[in-house]
């Protein structure tokens, strides 16, 4: 009987340290698991994390369709009064468009 009395603290221990690592094994899972939703979930909206840090990708806008949008701006100014209001909108005597705001 005097040998199981003296493997019961070593048999605690071995558990304990199996619970330890076990429970321990559970949060890295969990913890990697949301890191790689994280992740990707960032990588639809154009961040992404590497070894230089964070990289924010940038929707690229062509110059044309910034003009047009720009253009398409300005005139529906014009067509809402917005500008005559404010001595606005009119054909400059160059045959292009002007536009004054005084």
């Amino acid at each position: 009987m005097a040998p199981i009395s003296k493997l019961l603290p070593l048999i605690v221990l071995a558990l304990g340290i199996v619970v330890t690592m076990f429970v321990g094994y559970v949060i890295y899972t969990i913890v990697t698991d949301i890191a790689d939703k994280t992740s990707k979930k960032m990588e639809r909206k154009n961040v992404s994390f590497g070894k230089e840090g964070l990289k924010i990708g940038v929707k690229e806008v062509k110059t044309e369709n910034y003009v047009d949008q720009t253009q398409r701006c300005v005139y529906l100014m014009c067509e809402t009064g917005w500008a005559r209001v404010h001595k606005g909108c009119g054909i400059g005597s160059g045959g292009g468009f002007t536009f004054f705001m005084l």
